[in-house]
């Protein structure tokens, strides 16, 4: 715990300078838990949930973002999220030979 790390989120229309996203891990419980803080300036302050728990022959991923008090972040979030999550997904896919 306490790790910190940043995430880098591109220009694209509406975000002409793009944002660099600060993080700390909060709890890191392997293989179970990881939570961490996520941070933009002044401007945002939420918290990054995941939680792992066997299913069947697999893994289910429980994945939750909170402390959202502006629209327009929670929305660009999510399509962060669904972006990298994707990205996940496919790899995932081609290490099982799916």
């Amino acid at each position: 715990m306490g790790h910190r790390f940043t995430f880098r989120v591109p220009p694209k229309p509406g975000l002409e300078h793009g944002l660099l996203v600060r993080c700390e891990v909060l709890v890191c419980d392997p293989p179970h838990a990881l939570e961490f803080s996520s941070v933009v300036d002044d401007f945002l302050d939420t918290r990054v949930r995941y939680r792992l728990e066997r299913a069947g022959g697999g893994t289910r991923v429980h994945f939750e973002h909170e402390g959202f008090d502006r629209a327009p972040a929670r929305m660009g979030a999510e399509y962060g999220w669904g972006e990298m999550h994707g990205a996940l997904e496919r790899v995932l896919e081609r290490r099982s030979g799916r």
